[in-house]
Formats: C-alpha cells, structure tokens, sequence
C-alpha cells in the first residue's frame, strides 16, 4: 500500500516525483432518442453498427437509449474530443430524432411505449435481453431510462513500477486492488459533494414520483421539483430501488467485496420468484435470486477489471483484481451538448485520484448508512441553507466539509500542473459554485424553468434541436474511426452468432460458473 499517514498534506508531497496526470480516464454516456415529444419507437440505426459489438456506441436498457464509450486515454483534451466526435456521428445518422439532454426522462405515458434493446440471436445477445426483461418485470421500464455519465478512471502506470511506494510482501495485483478498494471508500464516503457540485436533475416526471414525504412542487401537470434538489436521479426516488436497500455489500477488499455480491446473486427473491417465468411470449428473467447478475447491482461505482473475456464481471475480478473504477454518479449536463464539459472532466479525474490516495479507514455498516444517509441528504436538500452532514457520527457543515475536501484536492492539483492550470481552475470553479449555490447546475434548471416561458419538455427538446444543429457544422476527426468500427462491428456480430452451439441454458450455466469457482 502506499505510506499515506493522517497527514495528508505532508505525505501527498512525498508523492511529488510521480505525474499523476497520467492517469487514464474514459466516459461512458447515455441519452435517450427523441421522436417529436417522444421516446423513439424505431430500433437501433443501422448506421450506428452492432449494438452488440461496437466498442464506441452501444444501447443500455432500451433500444431508444444510446450508450457512448470513449477509449481509455492519458489525455483529458483527447477524451473530451472523442466523445464529441461520437455525438457529431450519431447526429448524422439518426435522421430527424435528438437526444434528451437532461438525465431524468421525458414524461412515458405507458411502460410498453419504452422498447427493451435487442442485441441479435446469440446467447450473448439472448442474455443481454433477457436480463433486462428482468429489469423490466422487477422495477419498471420507465425508472431504467434515467440517464448519466460514468467516469472511468485508472491510475498511473508509473505508479506501479515504483517500487518505493508499494507494499512488497503483497503481488502487484492485490496492491492494485487493495489501492482501488480504498478508492471506492473514498468515494462511498464524500460521494455527495459530486452531487452538490454537478448534480442537474432536481425535476421528476409524475410518472417517476412514487411513495415519498418529500414536499415537491409542481412545475406543471407531469413534473415536479424540489426547490434544493440537486440530483434526484441518485436519490430513492430515482435510480435506486427498495429491494436493494437491505443488501450490505461490503468494500473492505476485494474478495469480500466477491463475496457478498455472489451471495446476493444466488439467493433467492420471495418478491421475484412471484413473477411468472413467461411475460409477454418471452423469458421474464435470468432467475428468480436477489440479483440476477451482479451488474444488477445498482452502486455509485464500480470496481473494474479490463479483460475482455466473456465471463462474469466477478470472475473477472477474482482473477484479474481491480484494473479502474467506474463512478456511475455524475447527472447529465443539458447546458453542455455532450452532457459534461472539459472542466468537469478535470475535476473527476482529480477527485477520483484524490479518492484513491489519501488515507482509507475500514467501513462499518454504520459508516455505509452514514454515507448513504449523506447522499441521499444532499440529492434532495444539497443546497439548503446550512445543511449538515455527518462524518465519522459527528455533525458538520456541508460547506464546511466541502472546503476541506477542496483544500486536500488543491495541493494535488498544484503537484500535478505543467503548463497549465486546467486542475486549479476545475477548484475555483468547485468554490464558486459552493460558495454560491444559484451557480450550481440543478440550481441554474430550476430557475430557468419556473421563471421561464417554456415547459420542461420543450425546454429539453429545444436544447437537443439546437446541440444537433451544432454538430451540424463540426470537424469529426475520428469519422473514419468510428465508420470502420460501425461495419466491422456488424461483422463481429455475425461471426458470434454463427459460432454459437450450444444451447442458451448451457451458455448462462458456463457464465455464471459456480461459486466455488468464483470464490477461488
């Protein structure tokens, strides 16, 4: 492990020698395709490739949902311009529709009006669809539409030839992920100043709005608001589900980590084993358990392993240990036409390399409610005028939590400048926008709409006409990139489907392995 003490400022100037900023990032976003006023009824474009197998534009839960994936690069400016690149090309290609730009969904009249995504007739596509029939049956269509960016972030590779800074008893994979580990920590713990900071979706569809004693108000007939919200699609209203909120999933280290998510995979759901085996002509689920895959798992992030074998996420992990994290809460930004802008970027990656430096204490379960308790806390109430928080069971300011952060984050920034000072200015942006609420995203929405002329949705669908008569005009420098991967993606799929012999219920048994296996 790393020779972090308490101190953070003094040990983080003991790490002066090594360029952080070398670290490798990449994003993953989603959005939604818009008809007119609607969630598009048409399958995936042609043009776009393979869902199944283009490693730049996928769908996640419905076909109408796109899914664009930036390769892992050391440079910010790079990555930024890929994703850009992504949405220019998915512009030209999907004739009259948009994208929503806003992370909570247009208002859907009915669960059936959402199209569950297709990926072909391979086992690997059969279990794609077949899983989110299951998501589908167990929390509705409509709650899977919710959108967001996931930032993807792994350390640099200087780091693990030093060997100065690591623990030598242990191999270099455990220290990974023992290093990792500490960074979901982090993050679990201070998850709620991203939510303060860059959380935009403090408005709800009616649709959306379930038991709660939360005192909305009405925008109009089919949305509502909380007037201190800041993102509400990472509250227990949004993307989150009850019958996960008993799970204690443990981010100690990794194999216990394995441990507990293999044990909610394969115990079995007195709720969901009342859904019939057969909805609609098709199979309803994986199987009836807690879970049916770990990727169920609705988390803030995510402990990743890169290998592309065609194993389960766990296995993965049990083998190959922790190669990035995968932070899963950052809303869209509809003021920015790719829904995150490069300053935003340079705050993440030094936020999730803060997370993954400084000191990183066991969590207990009380510590995992506390944390959640933050979240949601700030999700709801996050710009509330003196709200507070607890760290460690002691009460504290937001604000003044948010300045020590600031501060830790600061002395990296000021370590890992070279000729600029993109990471400094991402902090001063941070302090404005602490330092004065009505700055913040969610803020900036609520106040445009209720003061403004126009209603949420045509507020929305005129962001996404304008963001493509952007991309209208703009110089794709990765076209020939991503036409190639369209058409060999196509390709892939199809040598995949002809390889396929054995049957479906052969495939998901060799997947999900035992758990012997998995355990090790």
């Amino acid at each position: 492990m790393f020779k972090i003490s308490e101190k953070f400022t003094k040990d983080i100037l003991g790490l002066k020698e090594l360029d952080f900023s070398r670290g490798m990032i990449g994003i993953e976003k989603e959005g939604l395709r818009i008809s007119g006023t609607d969630i598009s009824q048409r399958t995936h474009f042609h043009e776009l490739g393979s869902a199944l197998c283009n490693q730049y534009i996928t769908t996640d839960f419905s076909e109408a949902l796109l899914e664009f994936i930036t390769p892992p690069l050391s440079e910010n400016l790079l990555t930024f311009q890929f994703l850009e690149d992504i949405h220019s090309f998915v512009f030209s290609n999907i004739d009259n529709e948009v994208l929503w730009p806003f992370s909570m969904p247009i208002d859907i009249r009915s669960d059936s009006d959402i199209p569950i995504a297709m990926y072909g007739d391979s086992n690997m596509a059969m279990l794609k669809t077949i899983y989110r029939n299951g998501l589908s049956n167990r929390y509705s269509r409509h709650m899977q539409t919710i959108s967001g960016i996931h930032f993807n972030y792994s350390l640099t590779e200087q780091l693990w030839k030093d060997d100065s800074l690591l623990d030598q008893s242990k191999s270099l994979t455990d220290i990974k992920s023992d290093i990792y580990f500490g960074g979901l920590r982090n993050l679990q713990k201070m998850n709620w100043i991203i939510l303060y900071l860059f959380g935009a979706s403090p408005i709800i569809p009616k649709s959306l709005l379930k038991n709660t004693n939360l005192k909305f108000k009405k925008l109009d007939d089919e949305y509502y608001y909380l007037d201190n919200g800041t993102s509400l699609r990472m509250s227990n209203i949004g993307y989150q589900t009850p019958y996960q909120n008993k799970l204690d999933i443990s981010t100690n280290s990794i194999n216990e980590y394995i441990r507990d998510l293999l044990s909610a995979t394969e115990t079995r759901s007195e709720i969901f084993q009342g859904i019939p085996t057969i909805v609609n002509d098709v199979s309803s689920q994986l199987n009836v358990n807690i879970l049916q895959i770990e990727d169920e798992y609705y988390s803030f992030a995510r402990p990743k392993s890169s290998s592309e074998k065609d194993i389960r996420t766990l296995s993965k992990l049990k083998k190959n240990g922790v190669d990035y994290l995968e932070y899963r809460s950052v809303d869209l930004n509809p003021f920015h036409r790719s829904g995150i802008d490069l300053n935003t970027i340079y705050f993440l990656e030094l936020f999730l390399l803060y997370c993954c430096i400084k000191d990183s204490p066991m969590m207990t379960r009380d510590d995992q409610k506390e944390s959640k308790s933050n979240t949601l806390k700030v999700a709801t109430r996050g710009r509330e005028k003196g709200l507070s928080l607890f760290n460690d069971q002691k009460k504290i300011g937001l604000k003044d939590w948010s300045r020590r952060i600031i501060d830790e984050m600061m002395v990296i920034a000021e370590i890992i400048e070279n000729d600029d000072t993109k990471y400094v200015d991402s902090i001063h942006q941070a302090l404005l926008r602490l330092e004065s609420p009505e700055n913040t995203p969610s803020a900036i929405i609520i106040d445009k709409l209720v003061t403004g002329d126009q209603s949420y949705e045509e507020f929305g669908i005129t962001i996404g006409l304008e963001n493509k008569r952007e991309f209208s005009n703009y110089q794709n420098q990765s076209l020939k990139v991503l036409e190639d991967e369209a058409k060999s993606s196509l390709n892939k799929q199809i040598k995949i489907e002809r390889k396929d012999k054995k049957s479906f219920e052969e495939y998901f048994k060799d997947y999900m392995g035992s758990a012997e296996d998995t355990l090790g």
